[in-house]
């Protein structure tokens, strides 16, 4: 009688070059999140200071009029001056404050590193995938993506089919 390999064979345990992607990429992630608020915040912090319209520091940040409005309910930053305000046109062009250049730039690096933790936690993906010959749905029990996003890894890097199957029996699910 054939023997079922996924009963047969070691149990898979993620690589340390995997297990060390997938960390580096979460803590990417969060500090991603974290500039992306700090930038928020020099959003309103200007705002605030500078006491200029939202449209026209949307001129100098990759957010739209209407993001920019809810962050300034989000840091409370109070009544906005309206473009058509008397006297706002004699002002001086608003040019952003150094601390939000910085917060901008800071956020701006830390999403272009999160897509290079990303795209090296999918290679490692693809490695362990390679070297240990599970099969997708295994896999996708180790790492934070679906078994169809580990498909599209083992495709994407080439991955030979022919894998180790894991069965999906009546039996196999009312064992275990």
């Amino acid at each position: 009688m054939p023997t079922d390999h996924a009963t047969t064979a070691p149990p898979y345990e993620p690589s340390a070059a995997l297990t060390g992607a997938l960390k580096a990429w979460h803590d990417s992630v969060e500090e991603e999140e974290r500039l992306r608020h700090a930038a928020r915040k020099a959003v309103a912090d200007d705002l605030r200071e500078y006491r200029i319209p939202v449209a026209e520091i949307a001129e100098h940040v990759p957010w739209t009029t209407a993001t920019i409005h809810g962050i300034t309910n989000e840091y409370g930053v109070g009544d906005l001056i309206r473009s058509n305000a008397p006297g706002h046109a004699d002002r001086p062009k608003y040019k952003p404050s150094p601390a939000l250049a910085a917060a901008l730039k800071a956020w701006a690096q830390s999403v272009t590193d999160e897509e290079i933790a990303r795209k090296t936690a999918r290679e490692a993906v693809a490695d362990d995938l390679k070297a240990s010959m599970i099969s997708n749905s295994e896999m996708a029990e180790h790492v934070p993506w679906t078994e169809e996003t580990v498909r599209v890894i083992a495709k994407e890097y080439g991955v030979p089919g022919g894998r180790r199957r894991k069965t999906r029996t009546l039996r196999s699910k009312l064992a275990g």
